[in-house]
This record gives structure tokens, sequence and C-alpha cells, in this order.
């Protein structure tokens, strides 16, 4: 009798978790509020789709650190509508992980947590979306197209760096900050639009672009950190925003294509090496609002003819 109770039991549970959508076999916990659980483990599950909805009829609003890390046998996952926060390494290096489809509840993707998530090809970001986390997805170097969204706020440093086939990128408004090396050595981007919300690109932010054609910005008080577009080596034409207040140290070094830069009128400070080695310059008109220019801001441009 007590085996068959329990054999009813389990029959009951997994019957829950198939209405409630759920994988069955995965590990969690109550969270300290009792009325919600955080998923913590793949557990007994042999599904290679994970389904993170619900469970026993309570919400999961959280993927637990590391909670499916090095796990190669997921081919894709869906996390539903409950979900709001996937912690750090959640996933890293799921390497046979295709695809997966956020939740509108999401919040924040924590660091590493999609790191080198070898074969995922493409995300969309809900908009509830507001944060990603430093090398959230690092060396996905499948990953092609992403789109991220109304209101994501910040990307982490490294959080897409060596994502070698990501194409484009389109920010809107509500985007204020981009970390160091964000999009570092993602060779096959094109394109980047910024919105009017951009308030610091990051040291080496998109460093090793060398694909990259077209920058497009709206009016913003910013700043270009260190590095931020070196080796933009496709780069032809800049039109840099009203608003800009510096460009540090090397940001648009190596960019040898680069054939002419609009400053805007607002940019006071020009650093060292910014324009190094742009070799296809003719053309520099400094803008009357540039308080400081480095003696070296533009050496190794030896196809400049008139300086303004």
């Amino acid at each position: 009798m007590l085996v068959v109770a329990l054999l009813a039991t389990v029959a009951l549970l997994s019957s829950c978790d198939r209405e409630e959508k759920t994988s069955v076999g995965l590990k969690f916990e109550l969270n300290e509020d009792g009325e919600s659980y955080t998923v913590v483990g793949i557990g007994v599950c042999l599904d290679d789709h994970i389904v993170i909805d619900t469970y026993r009829r309570k919400p999961i609003t959280a993927v637990a650190d590391s909670a499916f890390i090095t796990n190669k046998e997921i081919k894709s996952l869906t996390i539903g509508n409950t979900v709001k926060t996937i912690g750090k390494y959640a996933f890293a290096s799921c390497t046979s992980l295709e695809s997966i489809s956020l939740g509108n509840s999401l919040e924040s993707i924590d660091a590493n947590a999609f790191y080198n998530c070898t074969s995922l090809t493409a995300v969309t970001f809900p908009d509830s979306l507001v944060k990603i986390g430093p090398y959230a997805f690092q060396q996905c170097k499948s990953l092609a197209d992403v789109d991220f969204g109304y209101s994501l706020r910040t990307i982490g440093a490294y959080a897409f760096s060596n994502c070698y086939t990501l194409y484009g990128a389109r920010f809107d408004d509500a985007l204020t900050e981009i970390g160091d090396s964000a999009f570092k050595n993602c060779k096959k981007l094109v394109g980047v639009t910024f919105g009017k919300g951009i308030r610091s690109i990051g040291d080496s932010a998109f460093s090793g672009c060398s694909e990259m054609t077209l920058l497009s910005f709206s009016p913003a008080d910013l700043r270009i950190g260190e590095n931020a577009f070196y080796f933009c080596t496709s780069l032809e034409t800049l039109k840099l925003p009203e608003g800009l207040l510096s460009i540090d140290f090397g940001a648009f070094s190596h960019c040898r294509s680069l054939v002419s830069v609009d400053f805007g009128s607002t940019v006071n400070y020009i650093g060292s090496e910014s324009f190094f080695d742009c070799t296809s310059l003719t053309s520099i008109k400094i803008p009357d609002s540039v308080e400081t220019l480095s003696a070296y801001s533009f050496q190794g441009c030896d196809s400049v003819v008139s300086v303004d």
C-alpha cells in the first residue's frame, strides 16, 4: 500500500508539473516569503528542452547561481513570466543550448549567466529587462541576432565580448551605460545605434569590431572611454553627437578607413592618441568648445592636409 501511495503521489506531482508546463524533475527551494520558489538545479530532469514556469502552483521567481552550469544536454530554454532574476553562471557553458525564450517579468541577468553558450544563435530581451551583468553572454560565438528591448539601462563589462557573429546592435533611449569591453572583438558587428539616454561608453567597449561601418548617435551628454572604438578598421565616417563632452585616450585609434569626423559643437576634451593611426583622415576641424587637445591626439594621421 505504501508503494502504491508513493507512486500515486509522484504521478500527481508529475501531472501538476505538466499542467504548469514546468519541466518535471527540476530541483527547487522555497523562498523566504513562503509564496514562491527558486530553481536551483537540474535535479533528475532528463528533458533537453527546459521550461521554468510555476511549481506546486506557486511562481518561480529566480534561477539560482550555477543552477545549470556546464549542462551539455539542454538544447532550448523557456523562462516563464514570473521569473525576475537569472543568477550568476546559471547556464554558463551549456554548450548545446541553441535557443532561449525569456518571460516578460525578467529584470536582471547576472554575471556570466550564459557565458560560453557556444551554440546560442539569437536572443530577444523582454521590455522588463533593465540590467545585463558582466560577462553575461561572453564567448557566445554563434550569437548573431540580439533584440535589446526598450527598457535596458546597463550592460556590464565584457557582457557580449567575443560574440564573433553578432551582426548589429540597436539601443533604445533607456540605456545609459555600456561597460568596459562589453562588445570587444565582435568582429561581424557592422552597425551600432545609440539612443538619447546613453551617458557612458566604457573603455574598449567596441574595440576590435573590425567590420563596423555605421555608428549612429542621438544627442546625449556622453563620455566615450579609452580605446572605446579601437581598431574599428572599416569605419569610414563619424558624426559625433551634440552633448558629447569627452573623447578619451585612444578612443578611435587605428580606425584606418576613417575619412571624416564631425565633432559637433560641445566636446571639450580630446584625449591623447584618440585618433592615432587614422591613416585615411584628410582634414580635421576642431570645434570652439574644445578646451583640452593633446599634442598626440592625431598622431600618425599621415594623410591630413588641413586642420582648422
